[in-house]
């Protein structure tokens, strides 16, 4: 009898271009009906719950609807309306649009349940090499109320439905590329060191993000499966993507826009050989990312896959950690969603679809794009020819270098750097019916600490001025003269892994690794580095450190970044 297994059981990620907006292009092989213009003033952006009709009749809740009636437009996507304003003029949809859309974007029912659809899925990242997850399925939120009774035995009454969450945790994946690492930080933006070569273009037309076609004004000598530099190479916008597919001066990219660019930026064809070098920076708004579970039988039956995924996440906390002998991994410690949606749609005691499943996701979509469009439908977008698992060696704790206050300390037992964002949930009146789930995830005050366990230096003359760990505790970060006015310096940090020639995570805080007093220019501090007596030699030191902001450069061979 075939069951579910957990080396059958898979984890992919994608970002998302809106909050919420799951990246999946999903259209019908049916007939649409009902077929209606949005009356929008501006761009559908993604992230958008509702679309504007002039009148939504013959529309009602529980009716699929397809954005976009083209099959072969690169945005189109299946969304159900779960309600209808008062006005007749507006639907609002089951969850938010993954990709913008047009102010007069085409929106037309479709009948999901007996025609089924097609797509292409889009959230077939690999956040690293895991053993283990915590799936942020639904925390029910079920309030008991205890009543005035005079024969219940003091138990409660009445429950009534309250607060639900979703929070999953991946700990301790093993990197084996960047993608991860930038969730808990910020956005990344991608040079190119090498040649370019082949088509060389410029943007006719602005673009936002979440767009998968640009407009240049020349599509010359550019090809399919070309990876191209959108930006000047300088800037902190730029970013790579494949071309999936060419129309005339649109170039169709394998994955959205992350950044907005400008009538007039530079698209280059990238030859081959090229060196990237990726830098995450902070931001203050975190982009969030879409988890899907998927569980394929024993037997190897595809329309018996589990499947999940689980839409507007933000990573709250994470950490990054190496020790001796190990290899640099990586902890999703927490990350908070604002809902879920599943394939498995039918309940012996429920009338319709069940709570938050959609038909549009009982066939698993191919990953990557095709040239023609929508294509064959695989195992969850990982198995596909268009898919492929990363072949590179993880970076060993071997590997590393670790560089405090400019001196590089060869005795490093092992490290963990933790990244806290304080998301805080709200739950705001809504739209939308007997919703209870976090409505917004909102970003708060953010703190780095790094713990290191290192052994302690060589011994030295008490005369000497060499920079020790304890007299860095003991001067609290303040270098200036002896009795003057306490100005807080810092010291810089610098985590090095080197896996080969141009293939190497930087991690450095701070950011200019030039700390001064000047506000908002410290660097780091020791908030303790006890020097114990322990059963172990050399003596070592635990410390704790302070760090106030964070950038990580990753240089690889990898092109495009979620």
């Amino acid at each position: 009898m075939p069951i579910y297994n957990h080396f059958q059981y898979r984890l992919s990620f994608a970002a998302e271009s809106g909050r919420g907006g799951y990246l999946e292009l999903a259209a019908g092989g049916g007939a649409v009906v009902n077929t209606r213009a949005a009356t929008e003033s501006a761009t559908i952006l993604p992230g958008a719950r509702s679309i504007g009709l002039a009148n939504v009749t013959g529309l009602a809740a529980g009716d699929y609807v397809q954005i976009e009636v083209d099959n072969t437009i690169p945005t189109v996507e299946i969304r159900r309306i779960v309600s209808v304003d008062a006005t007749n003029t507006r639907i609002y949809l089951d969850y938010p649009l993954g990709f913008s859309h047009s102010a007069t974007v085409t929106v037309a029912e479709y009948n999901v349940v007996s025609n089924g659809a097609t797509g292409i899925n889009l959230v077939t990242f690999l956040p690293g090499v895991y053993t283990n997850i915590t799936a942020p399925d639904l925390n029910v939120g079920i309030d008991p109320q205890y009543s005035i009774s005079t024969s219940q035995f003091r138990n409660w009454n009445y429950a009534y439905p309250s607060k639900s969450s979703f929070i999953g945790t991946i700990p301790d994946m093993i990197l084996l590329n960047g993608y991860p690492l930038r969730f808990a930080i910020g956005g990344v933006y991608t040079t190119v060191t090498g040649s370019f070569s082949g088509g060389s273009s410029t943007l006719s037309a602005n673009s936002i993000k979440g767009q998968r076609e640009i407009f240049v004004g020349s599509a010359l000598n550019f090809a399919i499966d070309d990876f191209i530099l959108i930006g000047d190479n300088s800037g902190n916008t730029n970013e790579v993507r494949r071309i999936s597919h060419i129309s005339g001066t649109a170039l169709r990219l394998n994955y959205p826009l992350m950044f907005a660019h400008t009538a007039g930026d530079q698209v280059r064809e990238i030859a081959a050989g090229a060196i990237y070098t990726h830098t995450i920076r902070e931001f203050a708004e975190l982009d969030t990312i879409t988890w899907e579970i998927r569980a394929r039988d024993t037997g190897e039956t595809a329309a018996n896959d589990f499947a999940r995924r689980y839409v507007g996440g933000i990573v709250n906390q994470a950490t990054i950690s190496a020790k001796e002998g190990d290899m640099l991994r990586m902890s999703w410690d927490e990350v908070i969603f604002t809902d879920l949606l599943h394939n498995q749609v039918a309940h012996s005691s429920v009338t319709g679809d069940i709570e938050r499943s959609s038909r549009a996701m009982q066939i698993p979509s191919v990953g990557g794009d095709l040239s023609t469009g929508l294509g064959t439908l695989v195992f969850g977008g990982l198995d596909g020819a268009a898919t492929s698992y990363p072949t590179t060696e993880p970076y060993y704790f071997s590997q590393g270098n670790i560089s405090l206050f400019g001196i590089n300390f060869a005795r490093v037992r092992g490290f963990s750097l933790s990244i806290q964002n304080n998301i805080q949930p709200f739950y705001a009146i809504r739209s939308l019916p007997n919703e209870r789930t976090p409505f917004l995830l909102l970003e708060s005050m953010r703190n780095y600490k790094l713990n290191v366990n290192l052994a302690m230096e060589d011994s030295i003359a008490n005369t000497s001025t060499t920079r020790t760990l304890w007299k860095e505790l003991i001067l609290e970060g303040n270098y200036g003269s002896v009795g003057a006015t306490e100005a807080l310096q810092g010291f810089s940090i610098e985590l090095l892994f080197t896996r080969g020639v141009n293939d190497t995570i930087r991690i450095r805080s701070p950011i200019d690794q030039a700390p001064s007093s000047s506000y908002e220019d410290q660097g780091c501090f020791f908030m303790q580095a006890s020097h114990d007596k322990a059963d172990v030699s050399p003596l070592e030191v635990s410390g704790e450190i302070l760090m106030r902001n964070l950038e990580i450069v990753i240089t690889d061979a990898v092109g495009v970044y979620p």
